[in-house]
């Protein structure tokens, strides 16, 4: 079993408006429970490469493992997230 982490994808407009309430509030259940419908999970080695790169960034210290996608043009609804590693090579999720 291989441990996953949650970003959050801010592309629409009810997406951002949450995020901006985790960053100025915190962690509460209702603004986690709206967040789930935009986000994804990733593997813990792929979120180690987004978040080396800088394309992930954490969305409050009280909250662990939940992070916001930064470049959120690498995501799309038809290809999931596309991720350009070091090879030359683009994943999809």
């Amino acid at each position: 079993e291989q441990n996953t982490v949650t970003i959050l994808i801010p592309k629409e407009e009810k997406a951002i408006q949450i995020l901006h309430q985790l960053k100025n509030k915190g962690y509460t259940k209702i603004e986690m429970r709206k967040a789930g419908q935009y986000c994804i999970q990733v593997y813990e080695q792929e979120f180690k490469k987004m978040y080396d790169t800088g394309m992930i960034q954490n969305i409050s210290e009280d909250i662990l493992d939940f992070y916001e996608l930064k470049e959120v043009d690498r995501y799309t609804e038809e290809l999931g997230l596309k991720l350009d590693l070091e090879e030359g090579i683009a994943l999809f999720f």
